[in-house]
């Protein structure tokens, strides 16, 4: 009995730093995760409405307006995350090691609400289906006894 647990307790570590490790997996910079969303930038579309107002001719101009502004736009969106994270950095710099302790426990607080939020909801919404399961499934109805 006492050997069944332990060896149930070790499984379930190996699987849950399994899980965590493949959960927490950051793609290096270069991999091709990050080539998967470039690629997805070079699909052609439309704006929104446009699909059953243009011509074709007019699509093919558009996706050529899209192909001359795109590097543009992601140099410009490549300056902003810059920007933005050298702005962070001098922010935090002007924080005492005690005051970066309090802003990270208080993130990690946030996360942990966060997924807790996300949890419920996630309940709720298996609860929701289950009554909504049971509420699909009619009895029969009773025969009414023969005169």
């Amino acid at each position: 009995m006492v050997r069944s647990l332990a060896s149930r307790v070790v499984f379930v570590g190996i699987l849950f730093f399994t899980v965590a490790a493949t959960a927490c997996h950051q793609p290096a910079y270069g991999d091709d995760a990050d080539h998967g969303k470039k690629e997805a930038k070079k699909l052609h579309r439309l704006p929104p409405y446009y699909k059953d107002v243009v011509t074709q001719e007019q699509r093919d101009k558009i996706y050529k307006i899209q192909d001359d502004f795109n590097p543009k736009i992601d140099a410009l969106e490549a300056q902003l995350k810059k920007a933005k994270k050298e702005q962070t950095d001098k922010i935090e710099a002007l924080l005492t090691p005690e005051q970066k302790k309090k802003i990270e426990a208080a993130e990690a607080k946030a996360k942990e609400e966060q997924a807790k939020k996300k949890a419920d909801k996630k309940k709720a919404e298996k609860k929701d289906a289950a009554k909504a399961d049971a509420a699909a499934v009619v009895p029969p109805a009773k025969a009414k006894p023969a005169k």
